[in-house]
């Protein structure tokens, strides 16, 4: 079974960079499952190892391990900014971000430098012994870096890749390079549209990154993983943080716009 051209651009890619795997990679065992964490949940034994920052990704991940998954979670040195982000726990050894520990509970965390080759390595390493790789970035963002969907499925043809971004992996040039955050996919999901009293002035801005967490925490529900067994084959997704009717025709948009406003006739 073929990947989808859009996301995968040359299945001999693959082939040609599974040549450059460290032999000691390729000869790595996989641990038992959940190697650390406790058994529990419809998601024990599997293993996921993501990279993203911030709230989609890792909230996403965040989900998967409240099911029982075993979750890598893989910050830069110094850890993430919202370890430093305000407001802060002060109970423990030294002052934690509340966000921080929202997103990496009931997780496993290390940190690497992706930007070295040993870096680059250990997270080979890491797609080796694991189910799925998350991360969260503009496309073309980790290709510049060469760490690339094809790469890792050199490593282990049969991951599931989630890349997470604000416009998607393919489709309009114009949306894909941009950066994209919470209340911009709120703003061009129409979110915002149905917020205030309706002349234009009072647009809330729903809180909490709540954009971000509706899609990505409903990304993997428990029954809709399984190991690919086609050939070893593995499943490359793409998906939006803007709601789905971002990617809608202009009719399409209006027309579900309305939907939601019937709900909510005052």
């Amino acid at each position: 079974m073929a990947h989808d051209p859009r996301l995968i651009k040359s299945e001999d890619k693959i082939e040609e960079l599974r040549e450059t795997v460290p032999d000691w990679i390729k000869n790595l065992e996989r641990p038992a499952t959940p190697c650390i964490v406790p058994a529990f949940g419809p998601l024990e034994g599997i293993r996921v190892v993501g990279t993203g920052q911030l709230v989609a990704q890792p909230f996403a991940s965040t989900k998967l391990a409240e099911f029982g998954a075993e979750v890598i979670h893989v910050e830069r040195p110094g850890g993430d900014v919202f370890r430093f982000t305000a407001p802060q726990l002060t109970r423990g050894p030294r002052p934690h971000g509340c966000d921080e520990a929202e997103v990496t509970k009931n997780k496993l965390s290390m940190g690497l430098d992706l930007k070295q080759a040993r870096g680059l390595e250990l997270l080979m390493a890491l797609w080796k012994i694991s189910d799925v790789w998350m991360e969260s970035s503009m496309p073309g963002t980790l290709d510049r870096a060469g760490i690339t969907s094809e790469l890792a499925l050199a490593v282990n043809p049969g991951l599931v890749i989630v890349r997470v971004s604000t416009y998607g992996q393919y489709g309009k040039a114009e949306y894909l390079g941009r950066a994209g955050y919470d209340a911009i996919a709120q703003a061009y999901g129409g979110m915002m549209n149905l917020t205030g009293d309706g002349n234009g002035l009072d647009i809330i801005r729903m809180p909490s990154a709540l954009r971000e967490r509706v899609p990505t925490s409903n990304f993997f529900q428990p029954g809709g993983y399984e190991r690919n067994p086609i050939a070893g084959r593995s499943k490359v997704v793409a998906k939006l943080i803007a709601a789905t009717n971002a990617v809608m025709d202009q009719e399409s948009k209006l027309q579900g716009a309305k939907e939601l406003a019937a709900l909510f006739p005052n």
